[in-house]
């Protein structure tokens, strides 16, 4: 539940004591994603540390996830879920016949 200069130490903390369970290449993981962005257009890509620095929500705790595109991130708890809602709107069904000549829509 941490990220930033905390989750640096920790990171390095856990990688003294051995607690590492695989070392791989940094090129090889990057080319894994990418191969699978190309074959299936994920994973998304978000950066927690970005993501939490910028966040209004610091007060309430650790920004961990987002909606699956990663355009929206809010903080989530264990008694609280937050959820992205989308909607679109077909907009030919609102233009009345005089709405090209005005610019205007119901």
């Amino acid at each position: 539940d941490c990220y930033g200069e905390e989750f640096e130490a920790l990171y390095e903390k856990y990688e003294k004591e051995g607690k590492g369970r695989k070392t791989l290449k940094a090129q090889q993981l990057w080319f894994a994603i990418l191969d699978a962005q190309v074959e299936t257009g994920t994973p998304y890509m978000l950066f927690k540390d970005h993501c939490n620095n910028k966040s209004n929500q610091k007060n309430l705790g650790t920004i961990k996830c987002s909606n699956l595109c990663t355009e929206i991130v809010e903080y989530t708890s264990p008694d609280e879920v937050a959820v992205c809602n989308l909607a679109s709107i077909s907009l030919s069904k609102f233009v009345t016949k005089d709405a090209a000549e005005y610019g205007t829509y119901d």
